[in-house]
């Protein structure tokens, strides 16, 4: 069910078909059997550099993967205390950027 604020959807369509994109195709795939201390940083970053055709794709599913835990904490499926793995992923420096 689509969140509606002041008349809006809390996110935009677009969006929101990307992310179930990246759920679908490729996060969920890879994950959906994980333990959460199966996201090791090395372990997530090996996972998108193999399954990215390029740094804006890896910046995506790393978001999205992100994004998941941040709510997960917020609707208190994890402690306040608990440390999102994901943000210990570091992506590469972006090659023939803007």
């Amino acid at each position: 069910m689509e969140k509606i604020a002041a008349g809006r959807p809390l996110i935009a369509t677009p969006t929101r078909a990307k992310y179930i994109r990246a759920l679908e195709n490729h996060i969920l795939p890879k994950w959906k059997d994980a333990k959460i201390a199966d996201l090791k940083a090395r372990h997530v970053l090996a996972w998108l550099q193999e399954e990215s055709n390029s740094w804006h794709m890896m910046a995506d599913l790393r978001g999205v993967m992100s994004g998941i835990i941040t709510k997960a904490i917020e609707w208190e499926v994890f402690p306040e205390t608990f440390a999102n793995p994901i943000h210990r992923v570091r992506l590469p420096k972006e090659v023939g950027g803007p």
